[in-house]
């Protein structure tokens, strides 16, 4: 991942918008790389996972 962070996050976006199409999907996901830290795939992950719970959906670090 870290060696090319943008085909990463093209990827997971692409699955992302795919399974949204399909209705899978509760509306858009932001896809960007987690700040720093040494466990940014983690990190991200749980970003990704726990952003509905703090209203933070959508929106840009």
């Amino acid at each position: 991942v870290a060696a090319d962070e943008d085909a990463y996050v093209r990827g997971v976006r692409a699955v992302i918008e795919e399974r949204a199409a399909r209705g899978g999907g509760g509306g858009a996901v932001v896809v960007t790389v987690a700040d720093g830290g040494d466990r940014p795939v983690a990190e991200g992950a749980a970003q990704l996972v726990l952003a509905p719970v703090f209203g933070r959906v959508g929106e840009r670090g």
